[in-house]
């Protein structure tokens, strides 16, 4: 039996009617590899479990969740489960392109040994086909943890990184409701660089459950990475400034102003940037919403 070289990882939770896409493109993505593809079912309540049985003689196998993990904790079951050299990561709500898996590793297999992985564009669509937009609109191959300090630009779908990363910088968090791709990646990007296709190597469907649409859970998010990463008197104020601002808009979002203006209050930003944020937090919750909106429709178009 050959060694597996790449096993994929799909976390899912009542996404069963958009697994097969994804499943499917996998197969595709790695066939003539020797591959697996774990799906992690985090306490699904839907039809999922029946779905990725139709595969269980096509690489795939299924390793349903006792309690409820969250995306980071999914991920971490899939990867301690996986066996391959390569680890390469699927939302169980996106679809690879046909060449992605070979495209990367080709290239990954001349690169130095310091670089984790490759991470490519990724094209968002609605459920019914429509291109909402490219992600991200930056891509970084030097200074990447200097930038991820800025934003993250690195969609955990469009990567495939060496078992290796894992075992030198550990899982995703599983405290993190959301940006756990964003918090691994920081941690990776300390000692590892990555490099980028710039081009749409996959397409990601915008669904209106999503967890990324919970203004709450980034709330949470970005104070958690904001005490592991950005206490450190050697992040750059820019990089500080603009988590800074990030915490202050989602506490607006949420209706918690007062407490986003104490925030800017506390933290170790200029006197005229905390006046600036304290002004802001005056706006109102559904003024900033729209605001925040219009800024990324802009965007997605420049």
């Amino acid at each position: 039996m050959n060694e597996i070289l790449v096993s994929v990882v799909i976390p899912t939770y009542n996404r069963a009617a958009f697994l097969p896409p994804a499943i499917d493109s996998a197969i595709t993505a790695c066939e003539g590899l020797p591959f697996e593809i774990v799906v992690v079912d985090d306490v699904s309540t839907d039809n999922t479990s029946d779905v990725v049985a139709r595969y269980a003689d096509r690489h795939v196998r299924y390793l349903p969740c006792g309690s409820r993990q969250g995306g980071g904790g999914a991920r971490n079951i899939g990867m301690a489960a996986a066996t391959g050299r390569y680890i390469a990561f699927l939302d169980s709500d996106t679809i690879w392109n046909p060449d992605k898996i070979r495209r990367q590793l080709a290239i990954l297999r001349e690169s130095p040994a310091d670089v984790a992985g490759i991470y490519s564009l990724v094209r968002k669509i609605t459920p019914g086909g429509q291109e909402i937009g490219i992600f991200p609109r930056v891509t970084h191959a030097q200074d990447v943890h200097k930038n991820l300090l800025l934003d993250n630009f690195i969609d955990t779908p469009s990567a495939i990184i060496r078992r290796e990363v894992i075992d030198a910088v550990g899982g995703f968090d599983p405290a993190l409701p959301r940006f756990q791709d964003w918090e691994f990646f920081l941690r990776a990007a300390e000692k590892f660089t990555f490099i980028a296709i710039n081009e749409p190597m996959l397409d990601s469907i915008e669904l209106p459950d999503a967890i990324s649409k919970n203004d709450a859970a980034r709330v949470v998010a970005l104070q958690h990475i904001f005490q592991k990463h950005f206490q450190s008197t050697s992040v750059q104020p820019a990089a500080y400034r603009r988590m800074v601002t990030k915490i202050v808009n989602a506490m607006v979002l949420t209706g918690h102003s007062q407490a986003g203006r104490r925030f800017a209050l506390g933290s170790r930003i200029r006197a005229r940037d905390k006046a600036l944020l304290v002004g802001a937090s005056f706006v109102p919750a559904g003024t900033m919403k729209a605001l925040n909106e219009l800024r990324k429709r802009v965007l997605a178009r420049a």
